[in-house]
C-alpha cells in the first residue's frame, strides 16, 4: 500500500511540474522582457467611420494598455481614448464597428452599429480626449488602464469612413517576465524532486533485492538432543523392570 502511494506521488511531481514548468515558460515567451504580452498585428475593417469599445470590454483594471495602429497605405490615424459619455456623443448614428469582447491572444467580438457614413469632424479636433496619438505611420497608445468606463476609438486622422487599418495590442504587468520565470523555476523544482524520489526508491528495492540471506546457526532454536539408535533408553542400561 506505502508502495502504491509512494509511486503515485512521484508521478504526480513529475507530471506537475512539467505542465507548471511548460506554462511558466510560454508565459515567459509570450511576455517577454519588458513586461508586455503582444499580439499582432491583426487586420480590423469597418466600412463606418470608426472602431471603438465598449466600455466593458476594458475590463483589464490594472495593467498598461498598448495599442498600435497603422494603415496598410500608410495614411494618418488617430488613436484616443475618453469617457463613454463623450464617445457615444461624439459618435452619435454614424455606422461604426463595436467591439463588445477581447481575449488574449486575440479573439474579438464585434458587431456593426449605426447606419450614418457622413465624415465626422477632425478627431484630433475634440477637447475631450483623455490620451491620443495622430500621424502617418504606426501610432502606439500607451496608457494605464483605470477603473472606469472608457472607450478606445480608431479613426481616419480626417474623420472618413472606411477605417482600415492594422492593430497590435499588448498589455504590460509590471514584474509578469519575473513571475513567469518563477513559475518555470518552480515546475522544474517538482520535477527535481520527482526524479530524485524515484531514483531513491529504485536503489532502495535493488538493495532490498542484492542482499544475501544470512543464516546464523546461532541464532536457531536449541535442538533437543538426539538419540542415539544404538543407545537403550536409560531405564533399560539400569535393568529397571516395568511390571
Amino acid at each position: 500500500m506505502q508502495r502504491g502511494l509512494g509511486t503515485a506521488l512521484r508521478i504526480v511531481l513529475l507530471v506537475l511540474g512539467v505542465l507548471v514548468a511548460l506554462i511558466g515558460a510560454a508565459a515567459s515567451v509570450l511576455i517577454g522582457s519588458d513586461d508586455t504580452a503582444q499580439t499582432g498585428p491583426h487586420d480590423v475593417f469597418t466600412p463606418g467611420v470608426a472602431i471603438v469599445t465598449e466600455a466593458e470590454a476594458l475590463h483589464y483594471v490594472g495593467p498598461t494598455l498598448h495599442l498600435t495602429v497603422s494603415r496598410e497605405d500608410g495614411a494618418p490615424v488617430f488613436v484616443g481614448v475618453t469617457n463613454e459619455v463623450d464617445a457615444t456623443s461624439y459618435l452619435e448614428q454614424q455606422s461604426r464597428r463595436v467591439v463588445s469582447r477581447v481575449q488574449l491572444p486575440w479573439t474579438i467580438t464585434a458587431n456593426e452599429a449605426g447606419a450614418g457614413t457622413d465624415a465626422l469632424p477632425a478627431p484630433s479636433q475634440q477637447p475631450w480626449w483623455i490620451d491620443s496619438v495622430e500621424g502617418a505611420g504606426a501610432q502606439e497608445l500607451v496608457w494605464p488602464i483605470p477603473h472606469g468606463r472608457y472607450v478606445l476609438a480608431v479613426l481616419n486622422a480626417d474623420g472618413s469612413p472606411a477605417v482600415d487599418v492594422q492593430v497590435t495590442l499588448g498589455l504590460e504587468i509590471e514584474g509578469a517576465f519575473y513571475a513567469a520565470l518563477a513559475v518555470t523555476a518552480f515546475g522544474l523544482a517538482l520535477v527535481l524532486v520527482g526524479a530524485w524520489l524515484w531514483i531513491r526508491a529504485r536503489r532502495h528495492r535493488r538493495a532490498a533485492v542484492d542482499e544475501p540471506d544470512h543464516f546464523d546457526q546461532t541464532d536457531q532454536p536449541d535442538q533437543p538432543d538426539q538419540l542415539d539408535p544404538a543407545t537403550p533408553p536409560s531405564h533399560a542400561r539400569h535393568g529397571t523392570v516395568t511390571p
